[in-house]
């Protein structure tokens, strides 16, 4: 025998039938429910994501199969990329450098003072243990 509780679905505000502490009328209204509830979250994480695909190929078209090169750091920003996302960090004694994914870059100063970046990918050297407390 079913027993009509007070309770309504949080989704559709249906009248629920069932258990007492039941939330929703059906797996829909649930899934819809929860799928609202994350949507923002999601976003977030998609936005970003996003940035840094965009900020990888970016480096990536603009490096040579093998080696480095040197640009300017206009040469990044009129292609768009976003300095303030990036996935990693490597440091050597001279630079600090920024990866998104396995290619990176470096800052530094071009002999005439301007911003330039060093471009670089992801070499097995540069595996080291992360230990953010030293």
């Amino acid at each position: 025998m079913t027993t009509v509780f007070e309770n309504r679905c949080l989704e559709c505000d249906s009248p629920l039938i069932g258990r007492e502490d039941k939330k929703f009328c059906d797996a829909q209204c649930k899934s819809n429910f929860h799928n609202r509830q994350n949507r923002r979250e999601q976003a977030t994480i998609r936005s970003t994501n996003q940035i840094l695909k965009r900020n990888r190929e970016i480096l990536r078209n603009l490096l040579p199969l093998e080696g480095k090169i040197v640009l300017t750091k206009k040469d990044l920003t009129d292609r768009g990329y976003d300095f303030r996302h990036f996935t990693s960090q490597f440091q050597t004694k001279r630079a600090l450098y920024y990866f998104a994914y396995e290619y990176g870059f470096a800052p530094i100063q071009g002999e005439d003072g301007q911003p330039r970046v060093l471009l670089v990918k992801y070499q097995p050297y540069m595996e080291k243990p992360f230990d953010p407390w030293q």
